[in-house]
């Protein structure tokens, strides 16, 4: 990454793909084996958030064939597989369950899975170097001056 004039880097995650210098945030990596790079300035982002993924609809499927297949097993030995399709369906609801980070633009949205291996501190820590980031940024434009990150956190 070319940083521009008078950019500092003040967070650099391999694992996660991101980087927050003192002008903007950017994640580039692989999603589903395509390449994505998204690049928000700071003074543009409009919310960070931490966010549960998962998809209720698995499981609302998954207890109702189970049920239904349970219920109807009692008069007849193949609707064995209906219930096995449910406890398919609802095993596959708790292992698509994720967390991410997501930090939002008007325009765009940076969207990171967050591994189990990442401590939640670690992703706290990561979204205030970001919010004290964004208000220098903010106080440059206010008040026509000149940077001064020596107060900003760095990790």
């Amino acid at each position: 990454m070319n940083l521009l004039p008078e950019e500092e880097v003040l967070y650099d995650n391999k694992n996660l793909g991101l980087i927050l210098t003192t002008h903007r945030v950017r994640a580039d990596g692989y999603s589903f084996g395509n390449y994505f790079l998204r690049s928000i300035m700071l003074e543009k982002i409009a919310s960070v958030a931490v966010a549960k993924v998962s998809y209720p609809g698995l499981l609302f499927y998954g207890v109702l064939f189970f049920g239904v297949g349970l219920f109807f097993f009692v008069y007849n030995s193949n609707f064995f597989y209906i219930s096995l399709i449910g406890l398919i369906l609802v095993f596959a609801y708790f292992i698509t369950i994720r967390k991410v980070l997501e930090i939002a633009s008007c325009g765009a949205v940076i969207r990171i899975n967050i591994p189990v291996s990442i401590d939640m501190k670690e992703v706290k820590q990561f979204i205030e170097i970001l919010e004290d980031a964004k208000d220098a940024r903010y106080m440059i434009g206010k008040h026509d001056i000149l940077p001064n990150y020596s107060g900003a956190r760095r990790w």
